[in-house]
């Protein structure tokens, strides 16, 4: 599981849906099926925002832009876990003394 910043100010594409705002978070995907599949997901644990996936993000209420916003960070950062390579030698283990 990625990391991913959720600005407190509710950063979001005010004319721009609901749906289009969270494929922005799907970007960095390659596999389109796979970042459909997490669309979906996230509609499901976000069901306020299924409902209102058409609607223009700047309409949607202060909380449900918030909502928004962190199910597109949540997309986003599956996309760059997708894309992330193995790095060896920068584990905790590497760094303790006597090890």
């Amino acid at each position: 599981m990625g990391l991913s910043l959720v600005p407190e100010g509710r950063h979001v594409f005010a004319t721009l849906t609901v749906e289009e705002n969270l494929a922005i978070g799907t970007y960095m995907r390659r596999d389109r099926a796979a970042a459909a599949a997490e669309l979906t997901a996230v509609l499901e644990r976000f069901p306020k925002l299924r409902e209102r996936r058409h609607f223009p993000a700047g309409k949607l209420s202060g909380g449900e832009q918030q909502m928004l916003v962190i199910a597109r960070a949540m997309l986003y950062s599956s996309a760059a876990d997708a894309g992330r390579r193995t790095v060896v030698g920068f584990g905790a283990s590497d760094h303790r003394p006597g090890v």
